[in-house]
């Protein structure tokens, strides 16, 4: 995984559109299999997998190399899943209009 990391890293940072997709969907695969354990919930680790991305191309051009960009994006995945847990903890049973 290291090796696909360091990859995408080096091609965002170039910014070539034609390759950023495949790039996303390989990021997007690795942080969704690891948001499946830390969510326990399929959808909720898609939507993590897709919030940790849209952050990650904010702030492409700040990773020195692959490893902080492991980093960041587990870390990023993680605090996702934690804000969902808290969210859905404390929101009402139902809604009352």
């Amino acid at each position: 995984m290291h090796a696909q990391v360091e990859q995408a890293l080096e091609i965002l940072k170039t910014g070539d559109a034609a390759a950023i997709e495949p790039v996303t969907e390989t990021l997007e695969d690795a942080v969704y299999g690891f948001g499946t354990k830390a969510c326990e919930n399929p959808e909720d680790a898609e939507d993590t997998a897709q919030e940790a991305l849209i952050r990650l191309a904010r702030s492409v051009k700040e990773f020195p190399d692959a490893r902080a960009l492991a980093v960041w994006v587990y870390k990023a995945a993680k605090t996702q899943c934690l804000m969902r847990r808290r969210k859905s903890k404390f929101a009402p049973a139902s809604f009352s209009v």
